[in-house]
């Protein structure tokens, strides 16, 4: 059944629905990161090993880079959490007001069958009324026509 809420019910949804891809893209995002920070770690841990073994490998200047390198996905893995929580509490919001929407739009509809049962049970009960007056008025006819 429509109701004046299925518009938006619908703008709702596809909220939700966008607030979904968005997260799972901005989670794609974080395994990436975290992926790459990984990546970054197991270099740095073989080159440290390799530079323990051999002191003229040992190369401040590629640690430091390699050290700025995962400084810079760190940077990146706060600011895509940060996102995510931002997304996060938008979809809680969003998800509550999709929810309120929902119950009114139900409201509605049970609002509408119970008038159309009131209006239906008050169309039986005018009929039932009618018989039983025609039916009164029957017997106090017939009742006159035996006295008469």
């Amino acid at each position: 059944m429509k109701t004046p809420y299925c518009g938006a019910l619908r703008v709702k949804r596809r909220e939700m629905d966008q607030l979904k891809v968005s997260i799972g893209e901005e989670l794609g995002r974080s395994n990436e990161i975290a992926t790459q920070a990984a990546s970054v770690s197991d270099r740095i841990r073989l080159e440290r090993a390799l530079a323990s073994e051999d002191c003229g490998l040992a190369s401040p200047a590629y640690f430091a880079r390699i050290r700025d390198e995962l400084a810079a996905l760190q940077a990146k893995q706060q600011i895509v959490d940060a996102r995510l929580d931002d997304l996060r509490e938008e979809a809680r919001t969003a998800f509550g007001t999709l929810r309120a929407v929902e119950t009114a739009a139900e409201a509605f509809r049970l609002d509408v069958e119970r008038q159309s049962l009131s209006s239906e049970q008050a169309a039986l009960d005018d009929r039932s009324a009618g018989e039983l007056l025609r039916a009164s008025q029957l017997r106090r006819a017939r009742l006159r026509s035996r006295v008469a």
